[in-house]
């Protein structure tokens, strides 16, 4: 006799190994999960689409060379069988529709933002909490429908950060993302890496596309996100930075996220 968590035909296991759901027929599955602070998953996929949100925390799905990084309210759509990694700054507790993949294709074939309306987000957090014990009953499976039919795309283009695979990448930006407002030169980075300059400027450039400036600049930023949604004023927040002004912050913030820290924050 199989296992409950031996893999079906598809490859992938009849009890999803990170969400923890079972597989059914049912098209749209909700799940409730609560981690810790930090990298909350290991590299997973998953057989089904996944909407994902945090209502009142930043989230940060990372895929193969891409960051996703979603205000309350946003959600973050990850095709089916993408692999992922998803972690927050504080203990979130994260709320996700698995969609069949039949139906998910009429969706988004790929990953991006989404925009979560309160009521979304109160339908999806009623699916995944209160109405869990009523899953697969009619008012339930019309809530889920309702659910995925209101799911869009934003109304702004949302473009994703680039996330390097570079394991020397991944230990600067670390060290940048501990420490956002001291400037470390790019010789003394290099150094800790025990490698060139003028080799680590290359590795930057092929593996986001950007120059050393505009790649910290990103990370710098990104790391405003969770402070602003946490209720710190702009101004506290350009000084944790290292911005010289709230109107510097606020410039290059919008620069690069197409919004204003206000407007991020207000969804």
């Amino acid at each position: 006799m199989s296992s409950a968590h031996s893999p079906a035909a598809d490859g992938f296991d009849r009890v999803d190994p990170v969400a923890g759901f079972r597989e059914n027929a049912s098209p749209v599955l909700a799940v409730k999960a609560d981690f810790l602070a930090g990298p909350v998953t290991p590299r997973h996929r998953h057989r089904r689409a996944q909407l994902a949100l945090l209502p009142e925390r930043v989230l940060r799905v990372r895929t193969d060379n891409q960051l996703w990084v979603a205000a309350p309210g946003q959600a973050v759509w990850l095709p089916p069988g993408l692999i992922h990694q998803t972690w927050s700054d504080d203990r979130p507790s994260m709320r996700s529709l698995f969609i069949d993949p039949a139906q998910a294709t009429m969706l988004a074939p790929k990953p991006q933002l989404l925009k979560v309306t309160p009521l979304l987000r109160e339908i999806v957090c009623w699916l995944a909490e209160d109405g869990a014990d009523q899953t697969g009953s009619p008012t339930w499976c019309r809530l889920a429908e309702s659910a995925v039919e209101l799911i869009q795309p934003l109304e702004v283009t949302a473009v994703p950060l680039p996330a390097p695979t570079s394991p020397r990448l991944m230990r600067i930006e670390d060290r940048i993302r501990a420490a956002p407002a001291l400037e470390h030169s790019v010789g003394e980075h290099a150094g800790h890496e025990a490698m060139s300059t003028r080799s680590l400027l290359r590795l930057v450039q092929t593996q986001t596309g950007m120059s050393w400036r505009q790649w910290r600049r990103v990370v710098v930023l990104s790391e405003a996100m969770p402070r602003l949604v946490a209720g710190r004023s702009v101004g506290a927040v350009a000084s944790e930075l290292g911005f010289r002004s709230s109107g510097s912050f606020i410039t290059a913030f919008k620069e690069v996220f197409g919004r204003t820290p206000g407007r991020f924050v207000s969804g």
